[in-house]
C-alpha cells in the first residue's frame, strides 16, 4: 500500500487511543505517531513498548495497535498475526475479530474469514460488516472459479522493491509509460515515517527500439519490451537530470490527455516544513522535458492552512474539461470519493467539485480513478463487492451521470489491493495496472493485462467405415449459424483441421463431410455457454480442442434385382427388360465388389434342348446389355436354365395364387387360356444371384 492509499480517509480511519488503559511513556509515544498517521513509525514504537510492558491489558491494547498499523500499509499478512494474537489474548472488542477476517479475507483464505465473520456477527448482530464479509468471500470464490480472458503478469523491468504504482501513458503512441515509484535514486532521501519508505517520484520507461534482424525462421510473438526507468527529469530531456517536476516530497498518481502533453500529478505540499496536504499540479510538454507545475484551485468551503483538504489521483478526461480526483469533502459517501471539476473556458477556472453519485461511491473508500478514451471510468473501492481489499471496476456514463458498475474480476482482480488500471487504445485488450498481490517483486508492482481471445481447434479423422481406412481428398464443410461457411480438405492420412482463429464463441457449427459415391455425415458442436474453466490456457489464447472424428458409408442403391420377361420363343429384351436392366447397372455401379450371375428360364413349351439354348441366349443377351453400359465382364456370369425351375408365385394374381409353383403340369391344368398364358410368361424369365466377390491370388511366380 503505497503512501497516497494510505493518507485516503486518514480523517475517518484515525482512533482515538483509549484512556482506560493505564499506558507508559513508550506506549503514548506510539499513539502520537498513529494518530498522525504514522503507521510506521507507530509500529516501530509499539514493538518497542510491547516487549517492555509487564501490564496485561496494556499488551493487549498494544498488540491490537500493531495489528492495526500493520493493516493500513497493507500488510496484511503481518496483520492477521497480530490480531490472531489480539483476539487470543481475548481483546474486548469484537472489533478484532472483524479485522481478522478482513486480514484472512485479502490474504485468500476465505474459509477461515467466513467462519470469523460468522463469529463477528454472532457477538454484533446489529453490524452489516459481518454478514457482508461473509456474503463477500461467497462471491469472491464464485469469481475465481470463474476467471475473464485476461492475463496478469509482473512487469518485472518496471518495478522495484519498494513502491510502483498508477501507471499512465506517457505518449499517444502508447510506447512511453509514466508511472510513481519510492525506489532508490528518489529524490527525496527521507523515509517516510508511514510507509518506510521513500517518498514517491515519477519516473518514467520507453519501449525498447527494435533492431531489424534477417531471420530465415519465425520467431514467437511476444510484447514490447521496457527498457530500465529513470527520473521523469532525466527521461527525454535534452538537459540530462533537469528535475522540474519531482522534489524532495512525494508526487503521486500522473495523467496525462490523449495527446501526452499535458500532465495532472499529485504533489505533498509544504510550507516552512509544515505539511498541508496534497494537491494536484498541472504541467505542459516542452522539448523533451516539462514547465515546472502549478497547482489546480478548486474552489472549496471551509479549507485553509489549518483545515485543508487531500486531493489525490487526478484523472483527465479525453474531452480535457473534466478531471476527477480523490477527496474526502463534506457531501460525500463516506471515506474518500471520487469527485470531478469542470474547466470554464471563459473564467479559465476549475468548478466547485461535484460527486461522481451513489453508485460509483460507497461507505467506504473509492480511489485511483482512470478514464479510457470511450469515457469509461475505472477506479478502484474496497466498498463494492470483491475479492478483497480494493478491486478494481468499471462504469459506464448513462443519462449525464456513471453508473451500471461492474468488477474487473479475476484475475485482475485478488484479494490483496488492486488499482490502477489502463488500457491501450480504444478497446480493452491491452493495458497496465497496479497490485500487492503475493509474488511480486516489491510492496506495489505494476502488471501487464492482455485480454486472450478464445479459440477453437477443430479437427479429426474421416474414414471409410468398410474399410476401416483413412478417406484422402475429402471435403469437410463448417458452417456456422454467424453465416460463416469454410471448407477444407483431409490430407493423405485422412485428417483435417480449421484455423483456430476462423472460429468464434456462442456460434452452432455443423461439419458436412462429403465424398462422392458415399453418403453424406453431418455432425454439429457449440461454442455457446462455455466458460473460461472450459479452456486451456496458452500464449496465444484461451484455447479449446473440439475432436470430431467421422466415418463414412458408401451410398449403394439397395440390391434389388429385377425379373426380366420375355416373348414366346424371343431371346431379345423388351423395352422394359432395358429399363430393369439400367437399374441394375447403376446398382453395380454403386457395390463395386457385387458379382451376380444372371439365370435365364423358358416355359414348357418346345423341346428340353432347344429351351436350354434359348435360355442361355436370354442370359446372354442381359450380359452382354451389362457390360455395353461399362460393367465389368468379370463382374458377370450367365447361365441357362432351360425349363429345370418353374417360377413359384411370391403374391396372388388373380388366378394365380401366392406359393402356387409354376409346373409345365400344373400350367396344362388351367381351364383359361388368359392365366395358362400367364402363367408361362411368368417362366419365362431371366432372374440374378449374387456371387462372391472375385478373389485375384497370386502364383508362385508373382504374377496374376
Amino acid at each position: 500500500m503505497k503512501i497516497s492509499k494510505i493518507f485516503l480517509g486518514s480523517a475517518l480511519v484515525l482512533m482515538a487511543v483509549s484512556t482506560a488503559v493505564a499506558q507508559s511513556k513508550r506506549t503514548r509515544k506510539a499513539d502520537a505517531a498513529y494518530t498522525n498517521a504514522e503507521f510506521h513509525k507507530a509500529k516501530e514504537l509499539y514493538k518497542s513498548a510491547y516487549s517492555r510492558s509487564g501490564d496485561k491489558n496494556e499488551k493487549k491494547y498494544i498488540s491490537f495497535q500493531m495489528a492495526q498499523c500493520a493493516r493500513r500499509t497493507g500488510n496484511y499478512r503481518q496483520a492477521e498475526n497480530y490480531f490472531k494474537r489480539t483476539v487470543k489474548m481475548r481483546y474486548d472488542d469484537p472489533i478484532a475479530l472483524l479485522y481478522l477476517a478482513q486480514a484472512q479475507q485479502n490474504l485468500s483464505k476465505y474459509e477461515d474469514a467466513k467462519e470469523n465473520f460468522t463469529k463477528y456477527s454472532s457477538m454484533v448482530p446489529g453490524d452489516v460488516r459481518g454478514t457482508e464479509g461473509f456474503d463477500g468471500c461467497v462471491y469472491a470464490l464464485e469469481m475465481l472459479g470463474n476467471p475473464t480472458q485476461y492475463i496478469v503478469e509482473n512487469a518485472k523491468t518496471l518495478n522495484s522493491r519498494g513502491f510502483d504504482y498508477s501507471p499512465a501513458w506517457g505518449k499517444k503512441d502508447y510506447s512511453v509509460l509514466f508511472f510513481a515509484t519510492t525506489r532508490e535514486g528518489v529524490i527525496g532521501t527521507r523515509t517516510s515515517d508511514q510507509t518506510g519508505q521513500y517518498f514517491a517520484d515519477i519516473w518514467a520507461s520507453e519501449v525498447e527500439k527494435k533492431r531489424k534482424k534477417r531471420s530465415r525462421t519465425a520467431k514467437k510473438k511476444t510484447g514490447p519490451k521496457w527498457v530500465t526507468p529513470v527520473s521523469l527529469g532525466e527521461f527525454g530531456s535534452s538537459d540530462k537530470g533537469e528535475e522540474t517536476i519531482n522534489t524532495k516530497h512525494e508526487e503521486g498518481s500522473v495523467s496525462l490527455n490523449s495527446r501526452a502533453n499535458v500532465m495532472y500529478y499529485s504533489q505533498a505540499v509544504y510550507e516552512k516544513k509544515q505539511y498541508e496536504g496534497r494537491r494536484i499540479f498541472v504541467s505542459k510538454r516542452k522539448g523533451g522535458g516539462w514547465e515546472e507545475g502549478t497547482e489546480v484551485a478548486f474552489p472549496a468551503e471551509n479549507a485553509d492552512s489549518t483545515n485543508f483538504f487531500d486531493y489525490t489521483h487526478p484523472a483527465i478526461h479525453p474531452d480535457e474539461k473534466t478531471l476527477f480526483f480523490v477527496a474526502d469533502l463534506e457531501g460525500g459517501y463516506g471515506g474518500t470519493d471520487i469527485w470531478y471539476s469542470i474547466y470554464d473556458k471563459r473564467k479559465k477556472k476549475w468548478t466547485k467539485p461535484k460527486n461522481v453519485g451513489p453508485e460509483v461511491n460507497t461507505a467506504e473508500n473509492e480511489a485511483f480513478p482512470t478514464v479510457h478514451l470511450d469515457g469509461t471510468l475505472f477506479f478502484a473501492s474496497n466498498g463494492h463487492s470483491g475479492l478483497g481489499g480494493y478491486d478494481l471496476y468499471r462504469a459506464e456514463m448513462k443519462s449525464s451521470r456513471y453508473g451500471n458498475v461492474k468488477n474487473m474480476g479475476s484475475p485482475i482482480n485478488s484479494s490483496y489491493d488492486d488499482f490502477g488500471l489502463i488500457f491501450k487504445g480504444n478497446d480493452y485488450k491491452e493495458g497496465f495496472m497496479t497490485s500487492n498481490r503475493k509474488g511480486g517483486k516489491g510492496l506495489d508492482d505494476i502488471y501487464t493485462v492482455k485480454l486472450l481471445g478464445t479459440l477453437f481447434k477443430v479437427h479429426g479423422q474421416l474414414i471409410d467405415q468398410e474399410k476401416n481406412e483413412p478417406m484422402a481428398g475429402v471435403t469437410v464443410k463448417l458452417e456456422g449459424t454467424n453465416g460463416q461457411v469454410i471448407d477444407v480438405t483431409t490430407d493423405k492420412e485422412g485428417n483435417y483441421s480449421f484455423d483456430p482463429e476462423q472460429l468464434e464463441k456462442d456460434v452452432d457449427y455443423d461439419l458436412s463431410f462429403i465424398a462422392d459415391g458415399f453418403k453424406g455425415n453431418v455432425q454439429n458442436f457449440s461454442t455457446k455457454n462455455l466458460t473460461i474453466n472450459d479452456f486451456e490456457k496458452t500464449d496465444e489464447g484461451y484455447l479449446r480442442e473440439v475432436l470430431v472424428d467421422a466415418s463414412l458409408i458408401r451410398d449403394r442403391l439397395p440390391v434389388v434385382l429385377p425379373h426380366i420377361e420375355y416373348d414366346f420363343n424371343s431371346a431379345d429384351l423388351r423395352p422394359s427388360a432395358m429399363t430393369d436392366l439400367d437399374h441394375l447397372a447403376r446398382v453395380l455401379e454403386t457395390n463395386p465388389e457385387l458379382r451376380i450371375k444372371l439365370r435365364a428360364h423358358t416355359d414348357h413349351i418346345g423341346n428340353e434342348s432347344g429351351n436350354q439354348e434359348l435360355s442361355q441366349k436370354r442370359a446372354q443377351a442381359c450380359v452382354d446389355y451389362l457390360i455395353s453400359k461399362g460393367i465389368s465382364a468379370e463382374r458377370l456370369e450367365a447361365q441357362g436354365m432351360g425349363e429345370s425351375e418353374p417360377y413359384t408365385m411370391t403374391e396372388d394374381d388373380g388366378y394365380l395364387k401366392k406359393a402356387t409353383k409354376l409346373t409345365a403340369k400344373y400350367v396344362t391344368s388351367i381351364r383359361y387360356k388368359k392365366w395358362s398364358d400367364k402363367a408361362r410368361q411368368y417362366n419365362r424369365r431371366t432372374d440374378f444371384e449374387t456371387l462372391e466377390p472375385l478373389v485375384i491370388k497370386e502364383d508362385k511366380f508373382g504374377e496374376y
